[in-house]
């Protein structure tokens, strides 16, 4: 038996990374010692008491966790953790950098520009209807699509009081996510293609985890060469970008090319989460089943 910290909490969707965590607790909690860290209440009590652990687990989406803040923390603490270096999570929770990388890849990306300032959008040459969300936070807040930049200003001017902006093509078309399990520098396995269809504008907060018109399908109802194109594209940025444990890589397909939206590095971990849906399809009898193999080798 090991004892194992969970570190869980902050504000961008607190209530769901709390759900993870409990999740993953009682997936675990029958083999192991596990205690949830409720951050940033909690911090003050993990710092005196971290060294009694044997793993740590951080299981929060957004910023001070999936942002790899807590991550360089335990790299200098020196304990074990699952998911990326701290410097992968940096990378990919800069939604406008993983883009510039996955294009030098050349894997297609849509338009897409990084406003600073609110002057920066007279630079926005995007034709048609645009996509407005935070350049480092997550995928569900501050959010929305717009027919042109006049009618996103106020939630541009509301994102720059704590964030870089971007604007983005809004493509319209189908929505995947691959998950995909292993170490960069061992086994990389997709496990999953999943397509996301929503009634909604976009996958926003309330299609995510409200499952308000919202089907999740998996497999995806998709041929051999898609889906091979699809894994092939989330191995190589899984590689590239040296995630570890596990991810989830966002595209849309439109018109015969799949255009890369964004990294999950810390994929939701509730019972209805994509990933722990992927990993029963993939086989494994539980999250917890999976987590094991990892928590094993420590």
């Amino acid at each position: 038996m090991k004892k194992i910290a969970l570190l869980s909490g902050w504000i961008e969707e607190r209530e769901i990374s709390l759900k993870s965590a409990k999740n993953v607790q009682k997936h675990i909690t029958k083999i192991h010692k596990v205690d949830i860290f409720i951050l940033p209440e909690d911090i003050n009590r993990f710092i005196q008491g971290y060294d009694d652990y044997d793993l740590i687990i951080p299981v929060s989406h957004g910023k001070y966790i999936e942002d790899g803040k807590i991550i360089a923390l335990l790299e200098i603490l020196k304990k074990p953790f699952l998911f990326s270096w701290s410097e992968t999570h940096n990378i990919c929770m800069n939604k406008y950098l993983t883009s510039i990388i996955a294009q030098d890849l050349w894997f297609t990306i849509p338009q897409h520009y990084l406003i600073q300032d609110i002057d920066d959008i007279k630079t926005c040459k995007i034709k048609g209807r645009i996509f407005i969300k935070p350049n480092h936070w997550g995928s569900s807040i501050d959010i929305g699509i717009f027919d042109n930049i006049t009618k996103a200003k106020k939630l541009i001017q509301t994102i720059l009081k704590y964030d870089d902006v971007i604007i983005q093509q809004a493509i319209k078309g189908r929505e995947f996510t691959v998950s995909v399990i292993g170490d960069y520098d061992k086994k990389v396995i997709p496990i999953a293609v999943t397509e996301i269809i929503t009634a909604r504008d976009f996958f926003d907060f309330k299609a995510k985890y409200e499952r308000v018109e919202t089907q999740e399908i998996t497999p995806a109802k998709i041929n051999k060469k898609m889906q091979t194109i699809l894994e092939n594209i989330s191995i190589i940025l899984y590689k590239k970008l040296k995630l570890k444990t596990m991810g989830r890589i966002d595209f849309i397909y439109n018109r015969g090319k799949f255009y890369f939206i964004e990294i999950n590095t810390i994929p939701g971990m509730t019972e209805k989460s994509l990933l722990p849906q992927a990993l029963l399809y993939h086989g494994y009898e539980s999250l917890g089943e999976f987590l094991e193999e990892y928590i094993k080798s420590i």
